[in-house]
């Protein structure tokens, strides 16, 4: 499931890049960021929340 994780948020990252230019990776790290707290929210996994 972490693999999964990590792939949809190099995606998002990565398609960020590609639509918005430079600014994509800003955006995307911030899209990343918030999908990994969510996830670590609804899983309760402590090493995602620290």
């Amino acid at each position: 499931m972490k693999n999964n994780i990590l792939i949809t948020m190099g995606i998002l990252v990565l398609l960020g890049v590609a639509i918005q230019g430079l600014f994509g990776i800003v955006a995307g790290v911030f899209l990343s960021a918030i999908l990994g707290i969510v996830y670590g929210a609804v899983k309760r996994n402590k090493r995602f929340l620290r």
